[in-house]
């Protein structure tokens, strides 16, 4: 890595100035660190870029044009699930300028790079557009009428938390700040860092529009679904003539109907995983083939929205006296009380999770790790039993009781 110049050695004319940092891969073991949002202004600039994250902000010229931008490609066939950030960077405390790229496979940290451009403005905004218009085949200038292309990059329409003037403001580094102890119990500081996860949305959390074009999308599987199944349900009158040997053939043209079917379930399958992004790991994305499945990805679309109160919750106070997951405990309105792991209601719990872990799903087994009683204060003001949650090592698991 190049060392930093000098106020001495920056006396070039700002138009000389370009100079690139070396590609950065993934550590081994970091993949699936949950990074914190920091949003200066209009977007938050990326976490896994270290060296501008906290001294520099996305740079903007007004509520619509603002220099940040996630592409996202998935192609079942070629088992491409990929991501592509590009940032225009601004310093806070003097304008100079530089590029962010991070590209990689949806779920992984990737690879990245840093541009800098110091004084050279123009120099910038042109790098970056012409890195966008290289990986989407459209034109900043003109991305209020994106078109996808196929081959190419989608844009990704992210919503992050409303820049008000607090957001505004520089925030202190987390060195420097008093860290305040939560009062809460072990255990539920545990559910509520799980409660307040983003990482259901791998690229960051999508806008209404965004989501709104996943359900097009998942439309247009169904309708794929339907049109294949009703062909095999549907006896076939469309032979050949019969012959004095051989069996009666299909005509070629109902199995090209088909095929067409099938590429155009493949092509909507690529679409609704473009769309909304999945964090698949290295596995190839799965074509969806039944309906149960489609009604599988409705309910994450619909659990999308339920993500928009996760980042209500996040948005925490940096001047209060209290622990951020404090804050975000209040703001969940309830009472979470930890079951004893010796208690009869445990015990029952466990074992009825442990009895209906189905015989076909033997590569994993499941342990039960934490229970807790909840109360839902916002019934009538007053503890209101409402049922109990179980924690497993794969996540949050709700049983509802009363």
């Amino acid at each position: 890595m190049k060392r930093p110049l000098s106020d001495a050695q920056t006396s070039v004319s700002p138009k000389s100035r370009r100079t690139t940092e070396p590609l950065k891969k993934t550590e081994p073991g970091k993949e699936n660190e949950v990074k914190q949002l920091l949003i200066k202004g209009k977007a938050p600039v990326d976490s896994f870029c270290t060296e501008k994250f906290e001294v520099a902000h996305v740079y903007y010229e007004d509520d619509i044009t603002v220099y940040d931008v996630m592409l996202n490609q998935t192609n079942v066939q070629r088992n491409n699930n990929k991501y592509y950030v590009i940032q225009l960077l601004e310093d806070d405390t003097q304008p100079h300028y530089s590029v962010w790229f991070r590209w990689g496979r949806v779920g992984k940290t990737g690879q990245s790079k840093l541009e800098r451009f110091f004084g050279n403005l123009d120099g910038a905004k042109n790098c970056f557009k012409k890195k966008f218009s290289d990986k989407t085949g459209n034109e900043w200038d003109s991305r209020d009428e994106f078109v996808k292309v196929d081959g190419k990059y989608d844009m990704v329409k992210l919503d992050y938390l409303a820049a008000d003037e607090q957001n505004r403001k520089v925030v202190k580094k987390v060195g420097q700040q008093t860290v305040i102890e939560s009062v809460l119990h072990p255990a539920v500081q545990a559910l509520i860092q799980l409660i307040c996860d983003l990482r259901r949305a791998p690229l960051g959390k999508l806008t209404k529009e965004q989501v709104k074009a996943g359900y097009t999308a998942l439309n247009k599987i169904a309708d794929c679904i339907a049109a294949l199944t009703a062909q095999l349900d549907t006896p076939s009158t469309d032979v050949e003539p019969e012959k004095k040997r051989g069996k009666p053939k299909r005509r070629p043209s109902s199995a090209n109907e088909r095929r067409k079917l099938e590429h155009a379930l493949l092509m909507a399958c690529n679409e609704f995983y473009t769309r909304i992004p999945h964090d698949f790991g290295m596995r190839v994305p799965p074509l969806l083939h039944t309906i149960d499945e489609v009604k599988e990805k409705l309910q994450l679309l619909q659990a999308l929205d339920d993500i928009e109160f996760a980042v209500k919750i996040l948005k925490t106070d940096t001047s209060s006296t209290q622990n951020v997951l404090d804050q975000c405990y209040k703001r969940l309105e309830c009472d979470l009380k930890p079951l004893e792991r010796t208690s009869s209601m445990f015990s029952i719990l466990r074992d009825y999770l442990l009895t209906n872990h189905g015989p076909t799903h033997n590569w994993y087994t499941i342990e039960l790790l934490d229970v807790f009683e909840y109360y839902n204060l916002k019934i009538t003001g007053t503890e209101c039993f409402s049922g109990m949650a179980a924690v497993c090592p794969t996540g949050l698991e709700f049983w509802v009781v009363a």
